[in-house]
């Protein structure tokens, strides 16, 4: 078994595979700029006294994401045989991966145990609170949900 979790490259190595063609929820790069300037609300501060200067040069990182359409990560098999994906996560899964990897073990035993992930998703329950969760919510093939265009 191989799980693309490749990040900003999991596109590239969907196409590199020869997998993706049946997704029905997009999946792209997307770069992010974050800056900040040294100080906290530096501006209000300014204001008020007018000796302190607020920097004219922005200080930043700049990160690159996975995105899907509707900023939900898919966690599915792919057409090919043996090829899982957890693919999508915007950046924001990266405290999530234990339980991603939960979903997709869950995932991969029950579809290599003979389960149709595509015709009836899976569900995995949650070690500790007992709920279940309905995975084929993360399905490649799922209808894109409404979304803000956000992580939020």
């Amino acid at each position: 078994m191989v799980v693309n979790a490749a990040g900003p490259w999991s596109g590239q190595l969907n196409r590199l595979a020869e997998v993706g063609g049946d997704f029905t929820v997009g999946l792209r790069s997307l770069r992010q700029e974050v800056h900040h300037v040294a100080g906290t609300q530096v501006t209000l501060a300014a204001r008020r006294m007018p000796g302190l200067r607020v920097p004219n040069k922005p200080h930043g990182v700049a990160g690159v994401y996975d995105v899907t359409d509707d900023r939900t990560p898919v966690y599915a098999r792919t057409d090919l045989d043996g090829l899982y994906v957890a693919i999508g996560t915007s950046g924001n899964k990266f405290k999530h991966a234990p339980l991603v990897g939960r979903l997709t073990t869950t995932l991969i035993h029950g579809v290599e145990g003979g389960h149709d992930h595509d015709r009836s998703g899976l569900t995995h329950t949650y070690e500790h609170t007992g709920q279940t969760i309905d995975l084929g919510t993360f399905s490649r093939r799922r209808r894109p949900a409404s979304s803000t265009g956000t992580v939020l």
